[in-house]
């Protein structure tokens, strides 16, 4: 998965600032400190595994000084979820299953799975539904094919991509 996203100082009245952290159990990922009136923020883009039942913590802890006052932090992590696949082939035609971890947003409406043989430039895209999972079928044996999945809500808003997976088989 990929977890994206900025950290910023929302109150610039004084305080100790923060330091912002996104852990995986006792593991710490990423960890910055985050000075009090630093507006602009910092910056995160990590890339990491879960298994299926793990949790990830988004953590602010208040400045050396204890003085929450002025702590007004803005964390705004996103997680991008990457697809684990498998795949079948037959003569001159391969199938490819891909299944991922499912958004939780209580508007999803469908998944759709966008795929074609350059990087991040797709040719095919297809609605699935609100299943977690599959089987994109017809592809050309021996092709190397990008696959990337988006989550679509009620109105029709389209996430970003997921992580691209590539396979060829």
């Amino acid at each position: 998965m990929q977890i994206t996203g900025t950290a910023r100082d929302l109150n610039t009245g004084g305080g100790g600032g923060v330091t912002v952290s996104i852990r995986q159990g006792a593991t710490i990922l990423w960890q910055q400190p985050l000075a009090n009136g630093n507006t602009t923020g910092v910056t995160f883009n990590l890339t990491t595994t879960l298994a299926a039942g793990g949790t990830l913590d988004f953590v602010i802890n208040r400045g050396s000084d204890g003085n929450n006052a002025y702590d007004a932090t803005a964390f705004d992590p996103s997680v991008t979820f990457s697809p684990t696949t498998t795949t079948t082939t037959t003569t001159g035609t391969a199938a490819v299953t891909l299944s991922w971890n499912p958004n939780t947003e209580p508007d999803l409406s469908y998944y759709r799975v966008y795929y074609g043989t350059s990087s991040r430039s797709y040719s095919n895209s297809t609605g699935v539904g609100v299943t977690t999972s599959t089987t994109i079928s017809g592809l050309t044996s021996g092709t190397i094919y990008y696959f990337a999945l988006k989550a679509v809500d009620t109105s029709g808003n389209e996430s970003p991509y997921s992580v691209e997976v590539a396979i060829s088989r």
